[in-house]
């Protein structure tokens, strides 16, 4: 992968943590990273071919906005692991826990790719908002208990790997 297609990855992976399962615009792509139209589509191209990214088609463009796939989010996150240096790793993992909820998270969004799933942005968009919520200082349990509450209507193998990270590692109470 070269350096524009992880700007892009990263760019995607961070709007998708504030927008789960919803598609950027092309032309913030572009201003964001200050390169040519054909540019940012072959590059665009390249990582929807490794089904990284799904691309939406536009008029007379080749694509008007793009999301980031769990998979995409799956790279992201190893790539991310791999290049902790020793401070971060002292801020950043500090348990075998932390690493364990990276990997359970990481199995979620490489098993939602691998399904046929008629949902599947929506699973990865309330699997994501579980994973931004518990990363924050304050964790919003209502919307942890609404996005497991769906998953457990329409995705309920993502339940329990979800619930034992939430209960055991997090040791939240969810029955409230």
């Amino acid at each position: 992968m070269n350096q524009i297609q992880k700007q892009i990855l990263d760019i995607l992976n961070e709007f998708n943590d504030q927008n789960p399962g919803y598609y950027l615009a092309r032309n913030y792509l572009l201003d964001k990273l200050k390169i040519d139209d054909k540019l940012l589509e072959e590059n665009a191209f390249q990582l929807r071919d490794e089904k990284y990214v799904d691309i939406s088609p536009g008029l007379g463009v080749e694509f008007s906005s793009v999301k980031i796939t769990g998979k995409g989010i799956n790279l992201i996150e190893n790539s991310s692991m791999s290049n902790f240096t020793a401070a971060e790793n002292s801020d950043e993992i500090t348990t075998s826990s932390d690493l364990r909820i990276k990997n359970t998270f990481n199995q979620i969004y490489n098993t939602i790719e691998s399904l046929n799933l008629n949902n599947k942005d929506e699973v990865i968009g309330k699997v994501s908002i579980i994973r931004e919520e518990l990363k924050k200082d304050e964790i919003n349990t209502s919307k942890i208990r609404s996005s497991t509450a769906w998953l457990k209507r329409n995705a309920p193998w993502t339940v329990l790997p979800l619930a034992q990270i939430i209960v055991t590692v997090y040791g939240l109470d969810m029955s409230k």
